[in-house]
């Protein structure tokens, strides 16, 4: 599993919408603790954000923009 399914996977099992976001710092840990690094994850981040698919807001959290596994 790459580091961008990882976190859907870790927000879909948080329950995370758009109505409902989480702080990053809830789900880093398990990431890295599975072997991603701080690189890999912030990539991956990144991707899922040009991608719509999550919203990176302000204070450290995210937001599911949509439930869709990547590609």
């Amino acid at each position: 599993m790459d580091a961008t399914d990882a976190i859907m996977q870790q927000l879909r099992e948080r329950d995370v919408t758009a109505d409902k976001p989480i702080n990053l710092y809830e789900i880093g840990p398990t990431l890295v603790g599975a072997g991603y690094s701080e690189g890999e994850i912030v990539n991956a981040l990144f991707y899922l954000q040009s991608m719509k698919r999550i919203e990176l807001m302000d204070g450290n959290r995210v937001r599911l923009i949509t439930s869709q596994t990547s590609q």
